[in-house]
């Protein structure tokens, strides 16, 4: 589920609950609306997905704003962050030349600077592994060797095909370091530290 939030902005997107009764299912009319809302912000824990909302209030329609936090509340590549994902230097595609079920080697293509794509996500595009997605927590630019974060079911094999993307961890120094985007940070980054957390 995590891959498919990634993958889909929920975001803004509307949600409604509504109460049902069992003797009562022949008129949508006979529903109780709980809550409607807007998701505002969706986390993971162990076992379960979280959806933060906030409320349509009336005819206002009203939204909170920013959730206070350090790191950026945009996602990464969505219309407030601007970065295009897709543009050449944020997206490879190539064919492997071997790897593992928990790397990929491309001596051809992956020749960029070390570490470029941490944090980034891989997307097989061909092979035993077709469509998996998996986070990058590694590239090492001397065995053009990119790492995943858990394991595929079955190995990577020459000839297999992929479109790698580069990432975001949402702080300060990486939107301004590496992608020169600091006018589109939506974190609160001054936030004074207690000494648990300096």
């Amino acid at each position: 589920m995590a891959y498919y939030a990634n993958a889909v902005d929920f975001r803004n997107k509307r949600i409604v609950t509504r109460l049902l009764y069992r003797d009562y299912l022949n008129d949508p009319a006979n529903a109780v609306v709980i809550f409607d809302g807007i998701i505002q912000n969706i986390s993971f824990e162990q076992t379960s997905m979280v959806a933060s909302c906030v409320p349509i209030i009336s005819s206002l329609a009203f939204e909170t704003g920013w959730p206070y936090q350090i790191k950026c509340n945009n996602k990464f590549g969505d219309s407030f962050c601007t970065v295009d994902k897709n543009s050449a230097v944020n997206k490879k595609s190539g064919t492997a030349t071997g790897g593992t079920t928990a790397t990929l080697i491309d001596t051809v293509n992956l020749n960029q600077a070390d570490d470029y794509w941490n944090i980034g996500e891989i997307l097989i595009t061909s092979g035993a592994n077709i469509n998996v997605r998996r986070r990058i927590i590694d590239f090492d630019q001397a065995t053009s060797t990119l790492t995943f974060d858990f394991e595929m079911n079955s190995n990577i094999q020459a000839g297999d095909t992929y479109s790698v993307f580069r990432g975001c961890d949402k702080r300060l120094v990486t939107c301004t370091g590496t992608y020169a985007n600091d006018a589109n940070y939506h974190g609160f980054h001054t936030i004074p530290l207690n000494d648990a957390n300096a």
